[in-house]
């Protein structure tokens, strides 16, 4: 075994146990939100896979690749090197651009985006674990009475909205090839989170007591994934593989606290509060999922794949759930719905072996995608488009590597009263590779 890759990956280990959530800066204004979508259900889902997925869109159902770790599809494991051990470790930022009724913000958003180690058990059958966030939570937005009357009566009145968290997914699979070119793989799925929502209301008049309300949810769930790929040579220098995945749904479970806070406005001592303890709702559960996709491979030099996804949340309940069923200042309600994801993603790798010019060694990547949420904002569906770009640049030998990719893109729109979304993000990924398990001969 290499010390090299054990220290990486032990050093990697460190930092994800200090690093247990994203954190946020904002600009200060009348408005400001840190992820505005966010604020609904158990906010924004991550994209599918590590970094390496991320630069070609996300795809990896049907991607059986020898170098990298893919965790889209847990069947995909078992394509590598029989003694071969392979650790990743991903980073990812995020600048967003808010647009709403004429006003704007900037805020940046840093996360750890994954971590996974993959390595053989035995001949083909292959063990691969890691943690990654799930969906993350980190919203602020205030806005103000406007009624005339209302003002005239109680004063200047402000309503602030806050909401911060991550749901994280601990995983491990198994994979093992049936046939030559035919593998399969399950995958269990732990998720663990926080995520806190509050309400607060207050007064500019000191005779009036302003109000927080607000809402902890610890929780836990069980779930598992399954897949497929398969592969054929169908011209000497071209493969065709597809694959097909399907996540189980599952319930919800942990624990709520509720915290009211009536507040004097004058001194801002808290003069009563509320605690309510109790089980998560038992109707809350995370949707199930199916995936297919295609992937054309030629030489090992040109891989262009396209995946498509359905989940339907509309039976989740997180619509009717005081923690997650949040209703926005300007009245916009929130209703879960189909979600849907198409993304194609194209690789290109002149020469991996080339001695001459390292440019050549370079794997470059691009992708583009289409989402539709998993819930709607007044009936209206909501949806984000984007560009990636990638490259992975090799370092030392074997495969190791350094992944850097970009994103841009929008979510959201200004119909309906509702709030739209730039943003520009960066990755990096750390791509460890190495052989295990040799036995040396001396003469």
């Amino acid at each position: 075994m290499s010390k090299g890759i054990l220290y990486s990956f032990l050093t990697v280990g460190a930092i994800i146990a200090s690093c247990t959530s994203a954190f946020a800066q904002q600009s200060a204004g009348t408005y400001s939100s840190f992820a505005p979508y966010s604020a609904f259900g158990i906010g924004d889902l991550t994209t599918p896979g590590s970094v390496y997925n991320g630069t070609m869109a996300g795809v990896g159902i049907a991607n059986r690749n020898t170098r990298f770790i893919n965790t889209v599809n847990p069947a995909a494991a078992t394509v590598r090197d029989s003694l071969s051990v392979l650790a990743d470790f991903s980073l990812s930022y995020k600048h967003n651009l808010i647009s709403y009724d004429g006003k704007h913000d900037i805020n940046d958003i840093f996360n750890i985006s994954s971590i996974a180690i993959s390595l053989p058990i035995y001949r083909s059958l292959t063990f691969t674990a890691g943690i990654k966030p799930y969906s993350n939570v980190g919203y602020k937005s205030t806005s103000y009475e406007t009624d005339q009357s209302l003002i005239g009566l109680l004063g200047d009145v402000s309503y602030s909205q806050y909401g911060q968290g991550s749901l994280y997914q601990a995983y491990g699979s198994l994979a093992v090839d049936i046939v030559k070119g035919l593998s399969i793989g399950a995958q269990y799925n732990f998720y663990f989170g926080h995520i806190a929502k509050s309400y607060v209301q207050t007064f500019s008049l000191s005779k009036y007591n302003g109000l927080s309300d607000e809402i902890e949810s610890r929780i836990t769930a069980h779930s598992g994934k399954i897949g497929i790929q398969y592969e054929k040579l169908i011209a000497k220098k071209v493969a065709v593989s597809i694959g097909a995945t399907y996540q189980l749904n599952t319930k919800l479970n942990g624990m709520t606290t509720r915290y009211i806070y009536p507040a004097s406005s004058e001194s801002g001592a808290i003069v009563a509060d509320t605690l309510q303890l109790g089980n998560l709702d038992t109707r809350l559960s995370l949707a199930s999922e199916k995936g297919i996709g295609i992937a054309v491979n030629y030489l090992d030099k040109v891989r262009a794949e396209f995946d498509y996804t359905r989940a339907d949340w509309s039976n989740s309940n997180f619509d009717k759930v005081d923690a997650f069923a949040v209703e926005s200042a300007t009245g916009n309600v929130y209703t879960p719905c189909l979600a849907q994801s198409f993304r194609l993603g194209v690789e290109v790798t002149p020469n991996r072996n080339d001695i001459r010019y390292y440019y050549k060694k370079i794997s470059y990547r691009i992708g583009a995608y289409y989402n539709q949420e998993y819930y709607k904002i007044n009936g209206n569906n909501i949806a984000s488009v984007g560009l990636t770009l990638g490259a992975t640049l090799p370092v030392f030998r074997w495969h190791n590597g350094i992944t850097l990719g970009v994103e841009i893109g929008e979510r959201g729109c200004f119909k309906a009263n509702l709030l739209r979304e730039r943003y520009f993000g960066a990755s990096v990924g750390i791509n460890l590779y190495d052989i295990w398990f040799v036995k040396h001969y001396y003469e």
